[in-house]
């Protein structure tokens, strides 16, 4: 179901404007989140993986995340299946390794993909709408033509996660 559509129909949500970037989106009180995954409309992903799911022209996947400085969330973006989320990570080099790999870019580009056993995955063809969950930024979104042309590469990266060395340099 329409993610816009199954919250109006559960009475959940209410669209804001963000005051320095005009920008409208749906935001969450706590209860409501919850009230969410009661109805099977969202999942967490903790630790990024490579997701399953709708692409942006059946509605993409929601993206929701806490709102920095208030008590709530929000539908911060929206990704599509066959792209791959990074887990969280403060490693500069980490970073910029992820936004090299997803400088490779073709538009509206599918195939096929062949995913290795060690790939973490994030299923939401399961969930009553296609929507995530993450709590704890920074993190990326590989675009699906950089996540098959360069998946090894990622998992690899993706599991250095970065918080060591993050922690070593305080």
């Amino acid at each position: 179901m329409d993610f816009d559509k199954f919250c109006k129909k559960n009475q959940i949500g209410t669209y804001k404007m963000n005051p320095d970037t005009k920008n409208v989106s749906l935001h969450f009180s706590p209860i409501e989140l919850k009230k969410l995954f009661k109805l099977n409309g969202v999942i967490k992903a903790q630790k990024g993986g490579f997701v399953f799911g709708k692409n942006h022209d059946e509605g993409g996947i929601k993206i929701i995340e806490p709102y920095f400085g208030k008590k709530e969330y929000y539908v911060s973006i929206e990704m599509e299946g066959n792209e791959y989320l990074t887990d969280f990570t403060k490693n500069e080099n980490i970073l910029n390794e992820f936004k090299l790999i997803n400088k490779d870019y073709k538009p509206k580009w599918r195939e096929e993909i062949e995913i290795p056993k060690k790939c973490k995955i994030i299923d939401t063809t399961k969930l009553e709408t296609q929507c995530i969950l993450i709590e704890q930024t920074p993190r990326m979104i590989i675009n699906c033509y950089a996540t098959n042309k360069h998946l090894e590469k990622i998992i690899s990266l993706d599991s250095k996660k970065g918080f060591l060395s993050y922690l070593l340099k305080l």
